[in-house]
């Protein structure tokens, strides 16, 4: 009997601590960007979500929709654990060292019990209606915040632009420190890129590789990467020195690709799709073997 009861004095403590060893999200997280003060002071996954939401091209209400239903969501949020960083970043008309993040807050706690993540449930020393309505905060914002949600709002204003900076946008984001993306500060790091993926700068133009004229006959295939790199000296060399040096290991990458009338045929879908896959494998990303583990496609509409 006496070691039934240590038995249970020991579980039942053992499940107050574990409860208790997650941050307080009044007194540890900040109020404005409900991220913690000090994140090293906690045993817990440290997690990033970056979003590059491509601007250049007028999105539809489809679209914007698609994006919103899918990314900027309550169940989006709740599937990466609590204090989860999300940052967004635009590629806009604005040359690439311009850009700047338009968006970067931590979800906090639910509040609720979760299967998935025991540190959603407040804890002992936290009120739980705080706790809640902190969360709900993140979620829907105040005059002061913008709500996660309140994203889906901002995602389709684009402007004229005369490049459209992808892949420039995802180099930025792997390699600039102001940005908060090192793999040195996160357990996981998950990049999304919600674009038509057609990238067009002087020094790589998807536009000229993914439509040739071939005697009176327009092909709308693009080019394989290996073409590409044996075929032009310069273009090879703009992609090998702007290859990120640095770990991609606790990286992973998800596509939304953006349908448009003009890139509906099936050879530049997947042909376009093929050729990124081809380019992250050459900078050291290892790309899923099933593109459904990592592409998403807007439905035609």
């Amino acid at each position: 009997m006496k070691l039934l009861v240590t038995l249970f004095l020991s579980l039942f403590f053992y499940g107050l601590s574990t409860a208790d060893d997650f941050p307080n999200t009044l007194t540890d997280a900040d109020p404005k960007s409900f991220c913690l003060k000090e994140p090293d002071a906690f045993e817990i996954d440290q997690e990033h979500v970056m979003i590059i939401v491509d601007r250049t091209t007028n999105l539809a209400e489809e679209q914007i929709e698609w994006i919103g239903d899918n990314i900027f969501s309550s169940k989006f949020a709740s599937n990466f654990p609590p204090f989860t960083k999300f940052s967004l970043i635009f590629a806009d008309d604005k040359s690439v060292q311009l850009q700047e993040l338009q968006y970067s807050k931590c979800r906090p706690k639910t509040g609720k019990k979760s299967k998935k993540f025991e540190g959603d449930l407040y804890g002992s020393d936290e009120n739980e209606l705080v706790v809640k309505s902190t969360y709900n905060r993140f979620l829907n914002g105040t005059d002061s915040i913008t709500g996660f949600l309140n994203l889906k709002n901002e995602i389709g204003l684009s402007q004229k632009a005369e490049n459209t900076f992808v892949l420039e946008t995802f180099i930025r984001v792997l390699t600039d420190p102001s940005l908060d993306f090192s793999h040195e500060d996160y357990t996981k790091r998950t990049l999304i890129i919600a674009s038509d993926l057609m990238q067009y700068s002087d020094n790589l133009n998807f536009y000229r590789e993914c439509k040739k004229q071939k005697q009176d006959k327009v092909i709308r295939e693009c080019s394989s990467f290996k073409r590409i790199m044996d075929g032009n000296k310069m273009v090879a060399d703009y992609i090998n020195n702007t290859k990120p040096k640095r770990n991609l290991n606790n990286l992973e990458i998800k596509l939304m690709y953006l349908n448009f009338d003009y890139e509906t045929e099936r050879e530049i879908d997947t042909s376009l799709l093929q050729l990124w896959a081809d380019y992250f494998s050459h900078i050291g990303y290892q790309v899923p073997e099933d593109a459904q583990d990592w592409i998403e496609r807007q439905l035609d509409f």
